[in-house]
């Protein structure tokens, strides 16, 4: 939305607290966004919509969730929050580089430190999801705003909310109610940044497999052994000497 409403390839300065033209023109994509959500739902009529973004103070988060209330939508907010450095670092050089936000530009240093610039602007303003309004990471360059009456009642302790933190080294969930916000936990708490790669494995060839049995604790057959012998064989041909996970 931001890309189609004022072009790629904006700086790290269409993200300054203090540009407020820029301020209400993302302010314009996030509303552009959950209205295309809200028709989503109305096609769909039921499922689970991902409305991917920043959402970093309680202002925005308070407009969504009434918004959403309005339509019928349930809200868990699920935030992603990272202050190790090489964590950071290695999402800018492997994820951010390649984005149409920098299309065609070489210079990797010159990448790095304009998203550190523009997540700087994001930490001066930035609400942490569950918490009390405070900044913990602002350095007093840009004042709080007045406080308003709707965010006085706006308790972010009573919403479903998940934090995942440092690429899940810790979790903070709170009023997980629901059985598919509970599937969303799990599924958050094992995902990775990091590319690994899966091996599936049946069992090798059993006797019962030979007069097509189902069930019980057969022995393997001739050709199963030889499966058997050969698998790790082939895993450690694959994987090398890298760690390994086996789960049956």
């Amino acid at each position: 939305y931001r890309r189609k409403l004022v072009g790629a390839q904006l700086d790290h300065s269409f993200f300054d607290p203090s540009n407020h033209v820029a301020t209400d023109q993302r302010l314009q994509c996030a509303v552009l966004a959950l209205h295309d959500m809200f028709k989503w739902f109305e096609a769909m009529h039921n499922g689970v919509a991902i409305y991917d973004a920043t959402n970093s103070t309680r202002s925005r988060r308070k407009m969504i969730l009434d918004e959403c209330q309005k339509h019928n939508v349930e809200v868990m907010f699920c935030e992603s929050w990272c202050e190790d450095n090489d964590l950071v670092d290695m999402n800018i050089r492997e994820v951010k580089r390649t984005s149409p936000d920098y299309k065609g530009v070489q210079d990797v240093k010159r990448v790095m430190e304009d998203f550190r610039r523009r997540i700087d602007h994001y930490s001066e303003v930035y609400e942490p999801v569950g918490g009390d309004g405070t900044r913990p990471l602002a350095k007093g360059q840009y004042p709080l705003p007045p406080v308003r009456p709707t965010l006085e009642e706006y308790d972010e302790r009573q919403v479903s909310y998940l934090r995942k933190i440092n690429v899940g080294s810790k979790m903070v969930i709170n009023r997980i109610t629901s059985y598919l916000e509970s599937r969303i936990v799990y599924f958050l708490m094992n995902i990775h940044i990091a590319t690994r790669s899966v091996f599936f494995s049946r069992h090798g060839e059993s006797m019962y497999n030979l007069d097509q049995r189902l069930g019980g604790d057969p022995c393997l057959s001739p050709n199963g052994r030889k499966y058997a012998d050969a698998l790790p064989s082939l895993i450690s041909k694959l994987m090398g000497d890298e760690p390994l996970t086996i789960w049956t």
